[in-house]
């Protein structure tokens, strides 16, 4: 009763019940080849888009990472350890400061002097052993978090059940 009504809106396709996931899915697909085609037939797309990345220099050259690959960086000397939630550890040449820049604005905060974690991958925090646990399905670490940084956990907004 419905379907003349709705094709005087011009639908762009439509679903028969009942449908399921795969049905879905394609239309999906369908729509947003849709969209690319009118995109690049306008001329509005020059170019793919990447995601960001972040450039470190290595004693090897450059590594390039997104951010959320890092689980946290810390400090050693005047270089730093990236963490990656691969569980690798790969070493740049940038003081932690430079890098705490480079993820200025984004979900990484510092927990201690020599160390700076990405705020997505934090996982618990232990009150009586001052440890902030990050992880990731590959890997899990406890690292020592400061008084200040404690605090600022625990004003967070979240969910509170307890």
């Amino acid at each position: 009763n419905y379907a003349l009504e709705a094709f005087s809106l011009k639908p762009f396709d439509f679903l028969v019940k009942p449908f399921g996931l795969s049905e879905i899915t394609d239309l999906l697909f369908k729509i947003k080849r849709h969209f690319e085609t009118l995109e690049i037939s306008s001329g509005s797309v020059s170019a793919i888009e990447y995601p960001p990345k972040v450039q470190f220099k290595t004693n090897q050259g450059y590594l390039f990472v997104l951010p959320q690959e890092v689980l946290y960086v810390k400090s050693s000397k005047n270089c730093c350890e990236l963490f990656l939630t691969s569980g690798k550890i790969e070493k740049v040449l940038l003081p932690i400061s430079a890098i705490s820049k480079e993820f200025a604005g984004s979900n990484f905060r510092m927990i201690n002097r020599s160390i700076l974690i990405n705020m997505g991958y934090s996982f618990r925090i232990d009150r009586k052993l001052k440890k902030c646990v990050v992880s990731s399905p590959e890997c899990e670490f406890e690292l020592p978090i400061n008084q200040n940084n404690y605090n600022f956990f625990m004003n967070l907004n979240s969910l509170n059940l307890g």
